[in-house]
């Protein structure tokens, strides 16, 4: 079961997405190809690049803009979930790849490593995307939500499952309730503990008095 919190991104222009995408791996390839030392930002920029894929799930924003713009479509929008524990280091990610973006347009503009500077509406269009992300995240890591609410709160869904006369419910509700503990969030992960194993009991008597 994969817990955490929905990110949101869109709508956006398709075919601006595929600019600022191309825009960007042109970049990554003239710093493959091209003798930069390694405090160049666009190497720096391909190291930031390859951790933030092997830590993140992989966002379907790509695809999905693609989809949109063979079928003509005028916005997109794409949705993708990320692991609650992730959420602090997806904002720290947001402030690292927009200081670093910020330092790429600074070279291009004095010169430096033949860059070319991004267009006014790709930037336009980083700063929203990176805007609406960081929001997000903010919200879900915000003193309301602690880490592993989300097992909780799952947990507490499959163990009303249990009073339905599905004993796993109960069951896997327990352990959702102990990783949410672990994962920071002690009250209502204790809570759904508890719960999940009234359930469990429950779910034998209501299954007793509805089949006599």
């Amino acid at each position: 079961m994969l817990c955490g919190m929905e990110l949101k991104v869109g709508p956006f222009d398709p075919a601006l997405h595929i600019r600022s995408r191309d825009h960007y791996e042109a970049i990554l390839r003239e710093a493959q190809l091209a003798a930069m030392g390694p405090e160049a930002p666009p190497r720096r920029l391909g190291e930031l690049v390859e951790r933030l894929r092997a830590r993140f799930p992989t966002s379907p924003a790509d695809e999905v803009a693609e989809q949109a713009y063979v079928a003509g479509e005028p916005t997109f929008t794409a949705r993708y979930t990320i692991p609650d524990e992730l959420v602090p280091a997806a904002l720290d990610a947001c402030d690292e790849v927009e200081a670093l973006l910020e330092e790429l347009d600074r070279s291009a503009r004095a010169g430096e490593h033949g860059l070319l500077e991004a267009p006014e509406d790709v930037k336009r269009y980083r700063s929203e995307y990176l805007a609406q992300t960081r929001a997000q995240l903010r919200g879900a890591s915000g003193p309301g939500r602690p880490p592993g609410r989300s097992w909780s709160v799952a947990g507490l869904l499959l163990a009303g499952l249990g009073l339905a006369m599905f004993p796993l419910g109960g069951l896997v509700g327990v352990v959702c309730g102990a990783i949410a503990r672990d994962k920071g969030d002690r009250d209502l992960g204790l809570v759904t503990i508890v719960v999940s194993v009234v359930s469990f009991a429950a779910s034998f008597f209501v299954a007793a008095a509805v089949l006599g």
